[in-house]
C-alpha cells in the first residue's frame, strides 16, 4: 500500500544558496515513514506499548532537483520488501505544481525492542496493515566506491543537546550533516553539489560522544561525479557509528597528494 503526504517548505529550512537543506529533507523521509505507521493504525503509543521501535540500518538516497522555500512537496512511500526482522521503504519526493522529482530513497528499517535494540520478528498485524508490494522500488540508481585516493580529511566534533532524539542517540538526519559538512570543509564544495548518498548505520552516537569523522576521495566515478567514502568512528573507542558512499555532483578542488 502506497501512502501520500504534503509538507510545505519554510523559510528556515532554506539554506544560504536558497535551497532546502539536505538534512530537513531527511527529516521528511523520517516523518513520512511515521505518518505511514501512523495511518496503519500503529501511532507513537502502539509502539510504546508494545516497547518496540523501528531503527534505520541503512539508507540510500538520490537528489535529482533543489526544493526552494514555500514550495509543496507530496512523498510517496511504500514497503517494498519485508524480511523477518527487517523491511525495505521506499520513497520518491514530488513537485505536484509541475510533476518534477526532487528526490529518490530507500531505507533499510529493522524493528527492535525498544530497551535494548534487539531485533525482533515483525509482528503479524503489521504486515498486514503495511500491504508491502514485493519486488517494487522507487528506481534508485546505485554507485559503488573503488580504490581511495590522495589525502584523508579528518573532522573532530561532539554531539549536542540538540542532535539527539527521543531514542537517545542522535537523529539519523544529523549524520547525513556530518558527513555533508566534513565533505564541504575538504573539498570548499557546497553541501547542494551533493547528488546522494549511501549510508549504513552500525551504532548510535549518544549525547556528548566525540566523534571522528573521515573523507576520502575514491577512483570512482558516476557521470562526472565523484565517488567519497566516509566513516564516523567514535574518537576514544575507534568503534565505527556509520559509513557512507557520497556522491559528489561536482568536479572537487582537491588535488592528489
Amino acid at each position: 500500500m502506497r501512502y501520500h503526504c504534503q509538507v510545505q517548505i519554510r523559510n528556515y529550512e532554506i539554506g544560504p544558496d536558497g535551497a532546502l537543506h539536505h538534512g530537513q529533507l531527511m527529516r521528511l523521509l523520517q516523518y513520512a515513514a511515521t505518518y505511514a505507521s501512523d495511518i496503519a493504525g500503529m501511532d507513537s503509543t502502539w509502539y510504546t506499548d508494545n516497547r518496540t521501535a523501528w531503527v534505520l540500518r541503512g539508507l540510500r538516497v538520490q537528489y535529482l532537483a533543489p526544493a526552494f522555500e514555500n514550495d509543496v512537496i507530496e512523498i510517496e512511500t511504500w514497503l517494498s520488501d519485508v524480511r523477518r526482522v527487517r523491511g525495505n521503504r521506499e520513497y520518491v519526493l514530488r513537485r505536484p505544481k509541475d510533476g518534477g522529482i526532487i528526490a529518490r530513497a530507500q531505507a533499510d528499517w529493522v524493528y527492535v525492542d525498544r530497551a535494548n535494540l534487539a531485533p525482533l520478528r515483525i509482528p503479524a498485524e503489521a504486515l498486514a496493515q503495511f500491504k508491502h508490494e514485493p519486488g517494487t522500488s522507487s528506481g534508485m540508481a546505485s554507485w559503488v566506491a573503488a580504490e581511495p585516493v590522495g589525502e584523508v580529511y579528518q573532522h573532530r566534533r561532539s554531539a549536542q543537546h540538540r542532535e539527539i532524539d527521543m531514542m537517545r542517540h542522535v537523529n539519523n538526519a544529523v549524520y547525513f550533516e556530518w558527513f555533508e559538512q566534513a565533505y564541504a570543509e575538504a573539498t570548499g564544495e557546497l553541501p547542494t553539489n551533493i547528488a546522494g548518498h549511501a549510508i549504513e548505520f552500525v551504532r548510535g552516537a549518544q549525547l556528548g560522544d566525540e566523534v571522528v569523522i573521515t573523507s576520502q576521495r575514491t577512483q570512482s566515478s558516476q557521470n562526472n561525479a565523484i565517488v567519497w567514502v566516509q566513516e564516523i568512528r567514535h574518537s576514544q573507542t575507534q568503534e565505527v557509528i556509520a559509513m557512507n558512499k557520497l556522491l559528489a555532483a561536482t568536479p572537487d578542488k582537491i588535488t592528489d597528494a
